[in-house]
């Protein structure tokens, strides 16, 4: 069985919060930009639901 390891603790998490740091990104400024965004990036599947 594999470690439980608290994901926020791990040096992977340090290095995308320092990443990540100084990015203003918001994900609905995307969506303000392009209406569209969500048909233009999904797929859509009749067995899944």
């Amino acid at each position: 069985m594999l470690a439980k390891i608290n994901p926020i603790q791990t040096d992977s998490w340090k290095a995308l919060d320092e990443h990540f740091a100084g990015n203003d990104f918001d994900l609905r400024s995307l969506f303000q930009y392009n209406p569209n965004r969500f048909n233009e990036f999904s797929c859509k599947r009749t067995t899944i639901f």
